[in-house]
């Protein structure tokens, strides 16, 4: 009889390839299927004994379980008896016309896609990098809607897939995303990355319009870095300014140097722990962290250096307290720490790996005190690769709708994950994970959200050519693992792009995009992107603030928006019994066309840009109270109406 242990499949969305270890030259085989469970009726699926050791099963439904049983046929021509069930399921179609990928050259990506609603159309858009790295060593960056559709035709060519934008160098890692201007308008952040060509090697920053006409995105500046950046651009409002512009902040593997750029994309000043050391221990492939640590209202910039420990900055350039901040032993700091409120004090602790010769231990600290945090002292441990290793990243998130933070990281060979308490909730292993390989570029992040429709966030995570999902007890999810044709290099992406409130999972191997759409439900996502968020900060957050986008006529019913308010279309109204107050670095964006309207109501903490064509009405003795340091900023052709109201201006 053959032993189950030795069955195995590969599963498509319409079929499975089952097969199973030889019993020998001169044996054949014969193959079952029970569609009604393990104990139901199983039909025989090969007309003709086989002489291979698998079975291409085809025409069945997508997401379905099957079970089967394999018998030998002996040299006699008996049947042995039939093996155990074996249980395995059809998996998820790919949403067409994905996959997207560059229809010329020779180009591959290393890239995870990341979301945004760039065009406040209210749908998020995926954008993706890919590379020509052999010949012509240019790059570039992709930009889809939902429907696969391009957002820029920048070849004149409706038949082809030419790119958002081409670089003339080459790119990797993950687009950055923010409202740089604090117009209301998201900003695209790139950066290169090439160790022969130092030179060339630049940030990039694009607008989703062509305001120019040339019937492509506008590049808004381009900033030269002399290094090669390994890992992706950060954006974050630094200083908490009230206009709410942002700075870009920017890391090197060749350097111990970190770069911030205002929103213009110049230069305000670098940071470096001024270590001197000649080894190059002093920087490494890890990414940035920003986070407000000690809620001033300024962020903080947290980097990893390999041999010194983690630096935390003001971003002013002075240190939080000491620098380093934190350092044990001889440290092998690889990881890009999250930051979270992991045990749920209210205060925020940075959790993050340390690689030890082939294992990784996982550190949660405190910023005050003696740094400890309960339950975690680096006694929970993953294997890893010894060797050269990129960043080795984790996430957070409730996992289990608890209300407490769990933390997940992937090993070679396994996945685990803890409970806040540091308490370990599962050990998974997963064949070919983190491979045991030179130059392994085990950069792969688990992502934390729903992707079966319990509500409940899941563990997506590539390896090789599969995707991976498992439930929080570390269990296997019908459709999972999906397989391609190529390997998948990078982190994969989970989100609500088309807003149906079911989420797509997303990801490129070395030669597409794909686009699968899942049954996961959209309010439960912990961890979506590789950083946490679509301007890469690694702060994890409970839901990402998006900007309310007005496009009809409607009237504030009070609630306090934790982003811009961008009015598109229509008329917003604001009565005498509401109030809308808008945090310290938002906005409320009057486009052409719309209308503001504070008919007795209340604006408080405000800041507001009225575009040309726009109009705001204050009456009924209305109120648009200014923040400090904020404006009244209209454009030439934007109109004030005020019969009877005030603005007040500190």
């Amino acid at each position: 009889m053959i032993d189950v242990s030795t069955i195995k499949s590969q599963i498509y969305s319409t079929s499975i390839n089952v097969y199973w270890a030889s019993m020998g030259k001169l044996i054949s085989y014969n193959v079952y299927r029970s569609d009604n469970g393990e104990n139901g009726t199983y039909k025989k699926l090969n007309k003709f004994p086989l002489t291979a050791t698998y079975y291409l099963d085809e025409n069945l439904a997508k997401l379905t379980k099957y079970h089967y049983k394999v018998a030998a046929i002996l040299n006699n021509g008996n049947e042995s008896e039939w093996s155990t069930a074996y249980q395995t399921w059809t998996s998820y179609p790919v949403v067409s016309p994905f996959p997207r990928r560059i229809t010329t050259g020779n180009y591959s990506s290393e890239s995870c896609p990341n979301i945004a609603d760039v065009d406040n159309d209210g749908k998020q858009e995926i954008f993706w990098l890919c590379e020509d790295r052999y010949e012509t060593r240019t790059g570039y960056l992709m930009g889809f809607r939902p429907t696969g559709e391009e957002l820029f035709d920048i070849d004149g060519n409706v038949t082809t897939v030419s790119g958002f934008a081409k670089t003339p160098i080459m790119i990797k890692g993950q687009a950055a995303f923010g409202d740089l201007a604090g117009n209301g308008e998201q900003n695209i952040v790139i950066s290169s990355w090439d160790n022969s060509y130092m030179d060339k090697n630049a940030v990039y920053c694009y607008s989703p319009f062509d305001k120019d006409g040339d019937h492509k995105p506008d590049l808004l500046w381009k900033k030269k870095i002399p290094y090669s950046m390994h890992q992706s651009p950060v954006i974050a409002n630094l200083d908490g300014s009230s206009d709410g512009t942002m700075e870009v902040i920017i890391k090197s593997h060749q350097t111990s140097d970190i770069f911030i750029l205002d929103h213009n994309g110049n230069e305000l000043r670098r940071l470096n722990p001024n270590a001197n050391i000649t080894s190059r221990k002093d920087y490494n492939y890890s990414a940035l962290t920003v986070a407000d640590l000690d809620n001033d209202g300024q962020i903080e910039i947290i980097a990893s250096y390999d041999s010194l420990g983690i630096y935390i900055w003001r971003q002013d350039g002075t240190p939080l307290t000491i620098n380093p901040f934190w350092r044990a032993g001889d440290i092998n700091l690889g990881s890009a720490p999250v930051v979270c409120d992991l045990n749920g004090d209210g205060k925020k602790e940075l959790v993050f790996s340390q690689h030890n010769v082939a294992v990784s231990h996982v550190y949660a600290i405190s910023l005050e005190g003696d740094k400890t945090v309960d339950g975690w002292d680096g006694s929970q441990t993953i294997p890893y690769t010894t060797s050269y290793s990129l960043d080795h990243t984790l996430s957070v998130g409730d996992i289990n709708n608890d209300g407490h933070l769990e933390v997940v990281i992937l090993g070679r060979g396994v996945v685990k994950a803890w409970k806040h308490t540091g308490k370990e909730i599962f050990s998974t292993p997963i064949d070919g994970l983190l491979p045991q390989i030179d130059w392994a570029a085990n950069v792969n992040t688990p992502i934390l959200a729903d992707v079966d429709g319990d509500a409940i966030p899941d563990i997506v995570f590539c390896s090789k050519k599969f995707i991976y999902a498992l439930h929080n007890d570390g269990s296997n999810i019908v459709g999972f693992p999906i397989i391609s044709d190529k390997e998948f290099l990078e982190t994969p992406c989970v989100a609500d792009i088309d807003n149906d409130g079911k989420n797509e999972l997303i990801a490129g191997n070395e030669k597409g995009l794909y686009v699968w759409k899942t049954e996961g439900v959209s309010t439960a996502i912990e961890w979506s992107v590789m950083r946490g968020n679509p301007q890469n900060t690694g702060e994890y957050f409970p839901t990402v603030c998006k900007p309310m986008l007005i496009n009809a006529n409607e009237t504030w019913d009070g609630e306090s928006p934790c982003g811009n308010v961008v009015l598109q279309s229509g008329r917003l109204v604001v009565p005498g019994d509401k109030t809308m107050t808008l945090n310290n670095t938002s906005s409320v964006i009057v486009r052409s066309g719309a209308t503001l309207e504070v008919d007795g109501g209340s604006i408080l903490n405000a800041r507001l840009v009225v575009q040309k064509g726009g109009t705001v009405v204050v009456k009924n003795n209305g109120l648009i109270k200014l923040r400090s340091g904020a404006g009244f900023e209209m454009e030439n052709g934007a109109v004030l109406d005020l019969p009877c109201g005030a603005i007040d201006v500190p």
